[in-house]
């Protein structure tokens, strides 16, 4: 806990909470000591604590009431985990998954994503505008039996299989001219550029 708050264990010894590694609820009814005493158990969140160097670090904290034999609460033990680089991962994650957003709204392609069962995952605002069906009305319902004709699916049967176990296929790393179905079943011709990727060994996609 010393470490945590940037301190030697001496220093730590004897200081209040609010001055060692203090946050924003310090002295509210949000504070741990405040809850637990009211609320008799224990609890866990994450939190964003300020080190005596003005360090910020995240924290997921679980406080427990100390009870004696009457189960009146007589003291109370905080457990701390740093979790700063966690919560950086997750922002970082986050800024990826909005570029990445940006750019597919805006491209005039259509771009599609499509699970290791042959599920859509993603659709883009030029797939909604190239095959008529918005986004919410297609993710989670099978990509090729929504865009390609009848007459295609059992092709289209056959070669799944190989391609979710090896990420091989006839159209995988091509561009190819194929023919594909409006929402209004409509035949149209369209070009077909097929990538995979394995993620976290759940098959290929």
């Amino acid at each position: 806990m010393a470490k945590l708050a940037g301190m030697k264990k001496e220093e730590a010894v004897g200081m209040r909470c609010s001055d060692m590694f203090k946050a924003d609820f310090c002295g509210t009814e949000e504070c741990s000591l405040v809850r637990v005493l009211k609320e008799k158990k224990t609890f866990h969140r994450e939190t964003v604590r300020t080190r005596p160097d003005g360090k910020k670090i995240f924290c997921l904290e679980v406080v427990t009431p100390l009870k004696d034999a009457n189960g009146d609460v007589i003291g109370v033990i905080e457990d701390f985990r740093d979790i700063s680089e966690l919560k950086e991962m997750e922002e970082k994650l986050q800024e990826s998954e909005e570029k990445f957003r940006i750019i597919t709204s805006s491209a005039y392609d259509a771009i599609i994503m499509m699970d290791d069962n042959g599920n859509v995952s993603y659709w883009n605002k030029a797939a909604e505008r190239m095959f008529g069906y918005k986004a919410e009305e297609v993710l989670g319902k099978h990509l090729h039996y929504l865009i390609a004709p009848k007459i295609l699916h059992e092709a289209y049967r056959r070669g799944f299989e190989k391609f979710k176990n090896t990420g091989k296929g006839v159209a995988v790393g091509k561009t190819i001219e194929l023919t594909a179905l409006k929402k209004n079943g409509i035949e149209f011709p369209v070009e077909l550029s097929l990538s995979s990727v394995k993620i976290k060994g759940n098959g290929m996609r």
